[in-house]
């Protein structure tokens, strides 16, 4: 079990695991900016919150939604953001786990601070703001990220708001979904595993959804 202690956010890390708790090499993270357009992406934009918010855009435009990770990828490289984008440019479609890990080894590769949080069910990406001095929830899967009073949230400061029913504070900013968030494709037969898995991500789409975290990862 890996010691755990409390972040300036109030938010539990693990220093021995690294607080961005990603499996890369350096190796990796060069081959993320060689490939990868992410310096133009964050270069466009003129503050880190709205720099924060294109990389996760980007992230979420990468693939489709999908639970089809096991014929894709070995245990191995299920952790690996190079290995995700190459099967995923492929038609390879992944869940959230896979959008989290993509999201903050993209932001280390740039300089970040990141990690990845597990909540009942799914799991979002979290990143260090130097401006506002604190973690920043991204969730790349359902392409949101939250706000109070125009502040960004954290996953823990969004757990709190919610446990404390203070939803109404809360502004959920979405970027474009992917229509299967909006409506049933008609090509989805009822009954169908795509059909359950789109039902699903409907259902959960919510800030309730976020009311159990448990752990960082």
């Amino acid at each position: 079990m890996a010691k755990k202690i409390q972040d300036k956010n109030k938010g539990p890390i693990y220093p021995e695991k690294g607080d961005n708790n990603l499996d890369y090499t350096e190796a990796n993270l060069k081959t993320l900016l060689r490939k990868y357009p992410l310096r133009k992406i964050v270069k466009k934009e003129k503050t880190e919150y709205k720099k924060l918010i294109a990389l996760s855009k980007w992230v979420g435009e990468q693939w489709q939604h999908g639970r089809e990770m096991d014929q894709w990828l070995d245990p191995v490289r299920r952790h690996n953001a190079v290995e995700i984008l190459k099967k995923a440019h492929k038609g390879g479609r992944f869940n959230c786990l896979y959008f989290a890990t993509v999201l903050a080894t993209c932001a280390v590769a740039l300089g970040y601070r990141a990690r990845r949080v597990y909540i009942i069910g799914h799991v979002v990406a979290e990143i260090w703001s130097e401006d506002y001095q604190k973690w920043i929830l991204f969730d790349p899967d359902d392409r949101v990220h939250f706000e109070a009073a125009g502040i960004p949230l954290s996953a823990f400061e969004l757990q709190q708001a919610v446990r404390r029913r203070k939803v109404a504070d809360i502004t959920l900013l979405q970027l474009k979904p992917w229509p299967h968030f909006l409506e049933k494709p008609p090509a989805l037969k009822v009954g169908s595993k795509d059909y359950e898995s789109w039902r699903m991500d409907k259902r959960n789409r919510s800030v309730k959804r976020y009311r159990n975290i448990t752990r960082y990862m």
